[in-house]
């Protein structure tokens, strides 16, 4: 049983009673006239209450000091789930090129920067100049291009209202052939989501444009499901017609997402290690012209940065520091063969 705490007045007759019972103990003593009496009793009963509300005041400070602290808890309670529902990080810029401004959910308007982390409900507008790209997980990037326009929601939703975004998305990591990706792209014609792939989703007057470069996708919309797989392009309408049509991993469409891509950190790595990124970024496939040069390639370590060259600049830049080089007349890969081989192909070609 929890213990009743006496008020006031509860304390004030026991404090009564009390002095009964001591006169009582004592004895009726004779005692001074009956108004010096009264006098001595009021003063008496004067100090005694005097007293009383000391030790009230005392237990209402001690109650409302109780009360203080559980209001104390509460808005600490308060404060940590305002903590815990503030917008979460969702993705981080890895490169930006151009003009990019991010609004926040505050309304307050920025350059986008490299390193930021930008939050569920930040809205990002590129101008015709600019580009971006961003790092979603370990696995999956994301880039737009120019004139495009952005939002970032909760739950792995990117919300595109015009321009296009890029998706990669490396194979064989989280997704499977029956396991879509957790990143979807929503638009106001249908939702795209990968299968371990690369895609770009375009805005155009009537609809979009859905391009698979690698791997496979599902776009959803009001009248069903329909899958696109590498090579293809599809238009699908406002009103969920789909056509398409052939585009290859190397098509100038890509260019764009291309040199938009972050920058490969070269230092100590490997040549082959930058080729594999290379030709995956250019949709090639690499092909080396002999064992030797794939063994030359595994060998050399690289030094330096590519940081702010496009792709095709940067692979001469590269390959000029070694003992191999690009064979140009391969136009559906990246064909790597050392300049010995190449220069005797040039050699026993007939002079015009």
């Amino acid at each position: 049983m929890s213990e009743q705490i006496p008020t006031p007045d509860d304390l004030q007759r026991d404090d009564d009673a009390g002095i009964a019972a001591l006169l009582r103990e004592v004895g009726a003593a004779e005692g001074p006239p009956s108004p010096m009496a009264d006098e001595v009793r009021a003063k008496v009963q004067a100090e005694w209450l005097a007293a009383v509300s000391v030790r009230t005041r005392r237990k209402r400070f001690v109650n409302f000091g109780l009360a203080a602290s559980v209001m104390g808890v509460a808005a600490s309670a308060m404060l940590v789930w305002s903590i815990a529902t503030v917008a979460e990080p969702v993705i981080t810029v890895a490169r930006v090129s151009g003009t990019v401004e991010l609004t926040g959910s505050d309304g307050k308007t920025h350059a986008l920067r490299v390193g930021e982390r930008v939050l569920s409900g930040d809205r990002m507008q590129s101008a015709t100049n600019g580009r971006a790209a961003f790092e979603v997980d370990a696995d999956v990037s994301v880039r737009i291009d120019g004139d495009s326009a952005l939002q970032v929601n909760k739950n792995g939703h990117l919300l595109l209202t015009g321009g296009a975004v890029y998706v990669d998305a490396v194979p064989g990591k989280d997704e499977s052939n029956d396991k879509p990706g957790r990143l979807i792209v929503d638009t106001a014609f249908g939702a795209v989501r990968h299968l371990g792939t690369q895609y770009q989703v375009r805005i155009v007057g009537d609809g979009i444009e859905v391009g698979v470069r690698e791997g496979r996708v599902e776009v959803s919309h009001s009248r069903g499901t329909h899958s696109g797989v590498a090579g293809e392009l599809m238009h699908l309408s406002a009103v969920g017609d789909v056509a398409r049509r052939a585009l290859s991993a190397f098509d100038p469409r890509w260019e764009w997402a291309t040199n938009a891509a972050p920058a490969f950190d070269i230092a100590d790595r490997s040549l082959l290690e930058f080729l594999r990124w290379s030709a995956r970024e250019m949709g090639r496939e690499l092909v080396f012209d002999s064992a030797e040069a794939r063994q030359a390639a595994a060998v050399v370590k690289l030094r330096g940065t590519i940081e702010g060259l496009d792709m095709s600049t940067a692979l001469t830049a590269v390959l000029s520091t070694t003992k191999l080089q690009r064979d140009q007349s391969e136009d559906d890969s990246l064909h790597i063969a050392l300049n010995s081989t190449i220069e005797s192909k040039s050699s026993d070609r007939p002079t015009p």
